[in-house]
C-alpha cells in the first residue's frame, strides 16, 4: 500500500481560487459599487409616449392610459398589448397581468387579461373607485345616493359578490382595497354626527367568511378620524392611514391587530410594495419627512427631504421621489443616490436591469438611462 501523500489537483485549486475570486468580488460591488455615489446620468435608449398618458407601475414594466386607451410597455420599449377605449376621466387599477378601466362617474369596466384580451361589463350606478386582483376579480364601488354598491365580478365580467350599503346608516363611502386573490376586501366609511366616526370593515368572501354574517369577519370603529387610505401589502397585510397614525393589521383569514402607529401632522402620502410602505409628512419648515417601515410597522428609513414632490415610489430597497422634471433617488439607509433633473416632466422612474440603469418616463419619452460617478464624467471628459 502507498501511504505517501496525494498531490492537490491543480484543476481543483484553480477552481476554488476562481470562485473565492467571483464572491470577493461580489462583496466588493455591493459594498462599493452598490454605494457609489452617481453625480450625472447618460441616454442609453428612449422612444415617445402617448399623449396626455397617466401611468401605473406593474411587474415587468408599466401601463400608460388615457381616454383612448392603454397599453403595457417594457423598459426597452416593447409593447405587450394594447387595448381601445372612450372614457371622459379614467381611473384605472392593476394587479399582477390583469388591469382594469373606468370612467370615473361612468358605468363601464374594461379589463385586460395581460395579452391585450379586453373584456367589458356595465354597472346601474355611477362608478366612484375600481380594484383588481392578480386574476382579474375587479371590485368597483359605485354611488347612488342614499345607497352605495360594492360589485365583485370575475375575469368574464359574472357577477360573484353585491354589497350594498345605507349611507343613512353607515356612512359615505370613502375607499376600499381588494386582496391579491380577490378573497378578501376592505372598505372604510365616514358616518357624521355629533362624533364623526368612521367605520373599518373586512370582508372574507373563502370559506371562512361563510360562518359570518354577511361575511363580515371584522368591524372597527375610529372616532373622531378620518381614514384616508386602506391598502393590501404583501400577502396578508392590510394598512390603515389616517391623520395622526396608521394600523397595520395581519389578515390571512380575519383581521389581527400588528402595531398602532403614532405620527405627528397630517399624512401628505403614502405608498407600498410587497416588502413595506412608507408614509410622507410635511414638515413645519419646509420640505418633507418619509419614514419607511416593513411589512410588520418597524422602521427601516427615516428621510428628510427638502424637494416637495409629485409622486412617491418604493422600488426595492430605494425610496424615489420626483416632482415636474426633477428626481431624488435614496438608498435604504436614507442617503441620496441620485439627485437630477431630466428635460421632461416625469411620470414613473423604476430600476432597470442593472444596479446604475433606470427606466424614467416623462411626458414626452420615456427614456432608459445609465447613472454615472464621479470618476466615469472624469474619464469620459479626458476621451472627449
Amino acid at each position: 500500500m502507498n501511504d505517501s501523500p496525494r498531490r492537490p489537483n491543480k484543476f481543483a485549486i484553480g477552481v476554488i481560487i476562481v470562485f473565492a475570486l467571483a464572491i470577493i468580488g461580489v462583496i466588493i460591488y455591493a459594498v462599493v459599487g452598490g454605494n457609489a455615489s452617481y453625480t450625472s446620468w447618460e441616454t442609453v435608449a428612449s422612444y415617445s409616449n402617448i399623449t396626455d398618458a397617466r401611468y401605473l407601475r406593474v411587474n415587468n414594466g408599466y401601463i400608460a392610459y388615457n381616454s383612448d386607451g392603454a397599453g403595457k410597455y417594457t423598459g426597452n420599449g416593447s409593447v405587450q398589448w394594447n387595448i381601445s377605449f372612450s372614457l371622459v376621466d379614467p381611473i384605472a387599477a392593476a394587479a399582477g397581468e390583469f388591469a382594469a378601466f373606468a370612467d370615473r362617474g361612468g358605468q363601464t369596466v374594461h379589463v385586460t387579461d395581460g395579452t391585450g384580451t379586453n373584456q367589458s361589463f356595465t354597472v346601474s350606478e355611477k362608478i366612484a373607485q375600481i380594484c383588481v386582483a392578480d386574476k382579474g376579480i375587479t371590485a368597483v364601488r359605485t354611488n347612488a345616493g342614499d345607497s352605495d354598491q360594492i360589485y365583485i365580478y370575475d375575469i368574464n365580467g359574472n357577477m360573484l359578490i353585491d354589497l350594498k350599503t345605507d349611507v343613512r346608516k353607515s356612512g359615505f363611502p370613502i375607499t376600499m382595497a381588494l386582496s391579491k386573490d380577490g378573497r378578501k376586501l376592505v372598505t372604510s366609511y365616514l358616518e357624521v354626527g355629533q362624533e364623526n366616526t368612521a367605520w373599518l370593515t373586512f370582508y372574507n368572501f373563502d370559506d371562512v367568511g361563510q360562518n359570518y354574517s354577511d361575511k363580515i369577519v371584522g368591524s372597527y370603529s375610529y372616532s373622531e378620524k378620518l381614514i384616508v387610505d386602506v391598502r393590501f401589502i404583501g400577502d396578508s397585510r392590510v394598512a390603515v392611514f389616517y391623520d395622526g397614525g396608521c394600523d397595520l393589521y395581519k389578515m390571512r383569514e380575519v383581521p389581527e391587530l400588528v402595531t398602532n402607529l403614532k405620527f405627528e401632522g397630517g399624512i401628505e402620502a403614502v405608498c407600498s410594495s410587497d416588502t413595506g410602505f412608507a408614509v410622507a409628512r410635511k414638515e413645519p419648515e419646509g420640505g418633507v419627512s418619509v419614514t419607511v417601515y416593513d411589512l410588520n410597522g418597524k422602521t427601516v428609513s427615516a428621510i428628510n427631504s427638502s424637494m416637495s414632490f409629485d409622486t412617491m415610489s418604493l422600488e426595492g430597497d430605494e425610496l424615489i421621489l420626483t416632482q415636474d422634471d426633477s428626481c431624488v433617488i435614496y438608498r435604504k439607509k436614507g442617503d441620496e443616490k441620485l439627485r437630477a433633473r431630466f428635460n421632461d416632466t416625469i411620470g414613473l422612474v423604476y430600476p432597470g436591469s442593472g444596479n446604475a440603469e433606470y427606466v424614467v418616463v416623462g411626458k414626452e419619452l420615456t427614456s432608459l438611462i445609465h447613472l454615472r460617478t464621479l470618476k466615469e464624467d472624469a474619464a469620459s471628459a479626458v476621451n472627449e
